[in-house]
């Protein structure tokens, strides 16, 4: 699935939510990304673990599935300065599935994504 929507992002010039949509025969922005995690909550759960380090994303919902499971989280974010080649795919992150792209303690990346 995941290399699916990278051709239609190359070849199509789409951005991750259009791909998405395509491949999901889906209209819904907000239903896009419908992972809930449970595995990993189980898992973390039978082994007795209740504080965890999320490193690598962007994404609020993950983050908060995880605190809303009881576990204290720290966030290590993921930061990246846009190029000519994943601007849309980061604008798209951002304005619609509500990523994070400021950096740690919602610092600006070197280059503004609006």
């Amino acid at each position: 699935f995941k290399l699916a929507t990278l051709f239609l992002q190359e070849e199509l010039g789409l951005d991750t939510t259009e791909a998405f949509t395509i491949l999901e025969k889906n209209n819904s922005p907000e239903s896009l990304d419908s992972r809930n995690y449970k595995g990993a909550v189980a898992i973390l759960k039978f082994f007795h673990i209740s504080n965890i380090l999320v490193m690598g994303t962007n994404n609020p919902k993950k983050i908060d599935i995880f605190r809303k499971n009881g576990f204290s989280v720290e966030v290590e974010p993921l930061i990246v300065t846009p190029t000519k080649f994943t601007e849309k795919h980061l604008k798209a992150k951002k304005n619609i599935l509500g990523h994070d792209l400021g950096g740690k303690d919602n610092e600006k990346l070197s280059i503004k994504i609006e």
